[in-house]
């Protein structure tokens, strides 16, 4: 001990001083982990299947392929529904080591979507596919495999078992398919029971389009006539023979409920249940009511107005909705406010049960539960959550009667609680026709419903503020006057707040591990020159970053002399989809990345700090958002890009920085003890000389 002490009383604020030079250092030159794109598979769609046999139109779509594990082995398969009407589980392969042709993803099973109950001989058209279980999670030894829920474009609904052998199938409604088609749809599958004999229950929601009926909005236009005319039919109406079926709503979110074990109907939500009321025309045209919020027109009995259920819908926020890929179905609790809480009413999750965080669920092969769906994490919950073009409608589990509903516009703007206050934001960027006006691409954002008050406001074509260039790396240079095509503008994402300033100073401020910096959502925008800009939920700027993923030179190029296909423009202007999504990089971590996609590229970068993670080219234009999910089992999250011409998967490689970090460790102690311990011995033979002079 007392050699120990006097080891401790010979340290030098020399050596304190050489280990806080080396520490620093290694903090400054350490090397981060690094990820990269890798393309994987591929393939291919014959474009013959589509009419103007470029691209898919509306009615020609096919649901998104689906990451999952159907047989709970462990092993992610692929689940697809085809234009030829066929349903397939594919297997990622294995690509050959020094080979530099990209395999293509094997076929491990198929069956067709036509029955025998099908003696039309027409081919069935898959719009909506969705899995799940049907049986309810009970052990960690329990074995469950997933069903797989297929609706074709006449309304017919299958359920497949894993080794697609049909389970049951059932028509909802009939309609004329030449005219129209189903337009927004999703489907779940959840392990809850409406009846005590019930074994599991499959939610589907969707509304009808009309294909003759070609508008900028989903909102209807009435002609005025002499007669009384329904409010909620078309103009093109008129052109229809008396003899056909009299028009349906193509406004309306009809919603279903069946029942698990063989397909029949529990409850449905359709055009007149649960003595929906109208208003008259001149009512239907009122002022919009700064409190409800609600859409003029229709009302049902018992249905009350959202405030009544403001925590429970703040709850199942943010509501971002593009296009038909955005529609979804979920259950929820949903319970009336109260002025004060009772804790006897607060909602157990799976997690609190057994006594993990959230983030614990991460499946078997990760050291988590058994495979299971989210909807599993709520303790009894009694209603659903549609996500739609109108915006949030709720209806009760057990019946299908409307609790309430929420009007958001589809603007491509996004509704969350940015700044935690118990108010519903909305967060858009707002564009002008003329490049050179003050108010020209600028993040707002805007509290209440409708929008209000505006909270804050920044740009997002330039560097806000002239202080945050001495942080800022890269997008210092650059257009920042620039029109933005409002038709591809792809709407802000709100995530929990991740972000941090960039530069030392923030560090050695602390400025980004104060509690205040932390309430609250991240708001991060894309523009179509590439630029992703983040701000925090008080409106103070994080960070902002220049990538490969745009599209606004594609428009240069368009216009120039040079000759381009008109086929390239036509996919341009009518299929291509650019997109922004949250995601983790480890499967079920927390959004701290953004998937970034453009016209050819596609970039991943951190929520954090904005820097680039990975990048890749584009083989095709994307004509849809990216589907997530691990293909290989690593743990980290992998990519589907859908094309017209096919799907193009990419693996997502991580590289530790820990044994390089420890290198540049090394390196430094050797160096600076090298260097103090010559410095020291020159001193002493200084000191030495010196004194035999004297």
């Amino acid at each position: 001990m007392e050699q120990l002490t006097g080891r401790l009383k010979a340290v030098t604020h020399r050596e304190i001083a050489v280990v806080f030079v080396c520490a620093l250092g290694a903090y400054l030159l350490r090397v981060r982990q690094s990820y990269d794109l890798k393309p994987a598979w591929r393939l291919d769609v014959e474009l013959d299947h589509y009419h103007n046999r470029r691209y898919a139109q509306e009615w020609e779509k096919i649901p998104p392929p689906i990451i999952t594990d159907i047989e709970s082995d462990g092993q992610n398969e692929v689940v697809m529904a085809t234009h030829h009407g066929n349903l397939q589980i594919l297997r990622v392969p294995m690509k050959q080591p020094g080979s530099l042709i990209l395999p293509y993803i094997e076929l491990l099973n198929e069956v067709s979507l036509i029955s025998g109950d099908n003696d039309s001989g027409t081919r069935r058209h898959p719009v909506a596919m969705a899995t799940g279980y049907l049986d309810a999670y009970q052990s960690m030894i329990q074995v469950r495999q997933q069903v797989i829920i297929v609706l074709t474009s006449d309304w017919t609904v299958l359920c497949f078992d894993h080794q697609l052998q049909l389970l049951w199938e059932t028509q909802l409604m009939n309609i004329q398919q030449d005219r129209y088609y189903i337009r927004d749809v999703a489907m779940t599958v959840v392990s809850h029971k409406l009846k005590s004999d019930d074994r599991g229950v499959i939610i589907i929601g969707a509304s009808i389009g009309d294909k003759f009926h070609r508008v900028t909005t989903l909102k209807h236009e009435h002609k005025k006539k002499q007669e009384v005319k329904d409010p909620l039919k078309d103009d093109f109406d008129d052109l229809v023979d008396e003899d056909e079926e009299p028009p349906v709503d193509v406004n309306h979110f009809s919603t279903f409920a069946l029942n698990g074990q063989d397909g029949s109907i529990r409850w449905h939500h359709l055009p007149g249940d649960f003595n929906e009321q109208r208003t008259m025309d001149q009512e239907m045209f009122k002022a919009h009511h700064f409190k409800l919020a609600l859409r003029k027109g229709l009302r049902h009995e018992g249905e009350l107005t959202w405030n009544h259920y403001t925590q429970a819908v703040l709850a199942n926020l943010p509501h971002r909705w593009q296009g038909r890929q955005d529609t979804k179905v979920s259950l929820a609790r949903f319970i009336r406010d109260k002025t004060t809480k009772d804790d006897n009413e607060e909602t157990a999750t799976m997690a609190t049960i057994i006594g993990l965080e959230d983030h614990h669920l991460a499946g078997y092969q990760y050291g988590g539960l058994r495979p299971h769906h989210p909807s599993e994490h709520l303790h009894n919950p009694n209603a659903i959550v549609s996500h739609m073009h109108e915006g949030i409608e709720v209806l009760d589990l057990s019946t299908g009667r409307p609790l309430t509903r929420i009007k958001l516009t589809h603007d491509r703007s996004t509704y969350a609680d940015v700044n935690d206050d118990g108010i519903i934001d909305q967060v858009k960027g707002h564009f002008t026709e003329n490049a050179d006006d003050d108010d020209n691409c600028v993040a707002v954002v805007r509290s209440g419903i409708p929008p209000s008050l505006q909270l804050f406001n920044g740009s997002i074509c330039h560097i806000p503020r002239l202080l945050d260039m001495l942080y800022l790396a890269g997008s210092l240079f650059g257009s920042t006057n620039m029109i933005e095509n409002q038709r591809l503008t792809v709407p802000p994402i709100t995530v929990k707040s991740v972000a941090q300033k960039r530069g030392i100073l923030n560090h050695l401020l602390g400025l980004n591990h104060l509690r205040w910096v932390r309430q609250g959502m991240d708001s991060v925008f894309l523009v179509s020159n590439g630029r992703v800009t983040s701000y925090g939920p008080m409106g103070h700027f994080n960070w902002q970053v220049d990538t490969s993923a745009k599209w606004s030179d594609t428009v240069t190029v368009f216009n120039s002399k040079h000759y381009f296909a008109p086929e390239l423009i036509d996919v341009y202007n009518n299929a291509f989809v650019p997109s922004m999504q949250p995601t983790s990089l480890q499967v079920f971590g927390k959004e701290d990345a953004a998937l970034v996609v453009g016209w050819n590229s596609m970039v991943l970068i951190s929520l954090v700090d904005g820097r680039w993670l990975a990048e890749h080219s584009l083989p095709c234009r994307p004509d849809a958002p990216v589907v997530i999910g691990d293909l290989d089992g690593d743990g980290y999250n992998d990519y589907i890009v859908q094309c017209p011409n096919g799907l193009v998967g990419f693996h997502m490689q991580q590289f530790s920085g820990y044994w390089s970090t420890a290198l540049i460790c090394i390196c430094l102690l050797v160096a600076v003890v090298g260097l103090t311990s010559l410095c020291t011995s020159g001193e002493y033979i200084f000191d030495e000389h010196d004194h035999d002079e004297r």
